[in-house]
């Protein structure tokens, strides 16, 4: 749990634009130097603070280091997915091009935003079962479950993180992708530049605040309530749906964010508590 909190702070929070930018460019050497910033040194260092501040809490609350990888296993661990992760950003550009190109001509952004993740989520595991092995790997993943289950401070803490960060940042970036792609808000290519009137982005933080009250609804089984948020944002927007323009984002949005709303909690719900 503890690799794959490091992984989202470093990909959605202590990411800057700027990082983000070059990295979407072609290969060069500031991007060799960003991606190496990025991906190694980042993933490193918020790896091993989050494993100290892991296992002092663990320490001073319980007692002993709990379900907590030994330090010199962690810390190749993190070298594996550090450099997974350069190597992963490194081809993400091509990759994406060849997808612009030949299959996904709209879509090649969330696309690659997907693989990407998913990858990335392929490659702690892969450095879990290697450097562990399959026996420690199981082992840890029933410690996981157990202290879930048990009411762990430090491990519930960390796992309502990672899904703050997925129902936030990640399926933030993943609606206005998709969007995007379908064409049913403006690109960057056919915005009037010419516009200085101001622009409120508080579609973000209504979507985001939406899906975080429906993950706590799915997750204290009061999945009927969850109507009553998606009825709530409707009526808000009732008289600019007469705009058919608007009412098609508005939809496939909020369809979106109702499907991550519950995707999230119901993964965490099967893994861990069912």
């Amino acid at each position: 749990m503890m690799t794959y909190l490091t992984h989202l702070l470093v990909d959605f929070i202590f990411q800057r634009d700027t990082t983000v930018e070059i990295k979407s460019g072609k290969m060069s050497w500031q991007k060799t130097k960003c991606l190496f910033g990025h991906a190694v040194i980042s993933n490193l260092v918020i790896g091993l603070a989050l494993y100290f501040i892991v296992w002092s809490s663990q320490q001073l609350i319980h007692g002993g280091n709990h379900d907590a990888f030994n330090l010199l296993d962690y810390f190749l661990i993190l070298l594996w997915i550090s450099g997974f992760h350069f190597v992963l950003d490194a081809i993400k550009y091509p990759i994406q091009l060849g997808l612009k190109n030949h299959w996904f001509t709209k879509q090649s952004d969330v696309v690659t935003y997907t693989l990407d993740q998913i990858l990335h989520l392929i490659s702690i595991f892969l450095a879990i079962d290697i450097i562990l092995g399959s026996s420690r790997l199981a082992t840890a993943y029933t410690q996981l479950q157990t202290s879930l289950k048990g009411g762990n401070v430090i491990v519930i803490l960390q796992g309502i993180l990672i899904l703050l960060i997925l129902e936030t940042k990640f399926s933030e970036y993943f609606i206005k992708k998709f969007l995007t792609g379908t064409g049913v808000i403006p690109t960057v290519e056919n915005t009037n530049h010419n516009d200085t009137a101001p622009k409120y982005h508080l579609g973000g933080y209504i979507g985001n605040l939406e899906r975080i009250m429906i993950a706590i609804f799915f997750l204290s089984n009061s999945i009927p309530s969850i109507s009553i948020v998606v009825a709530i944002k409707a009526v808000t927007r009732f008289k600019a749906l007469d705009n058919s323009e608007f009412a098609e984002y508005y939809l496939l949005g909020s369809i979106l964010s109702l499907l991550l709303g519950c995707l999230f909690p119901l993964i965490v719900h099967q893994l861990f508590y069912a």
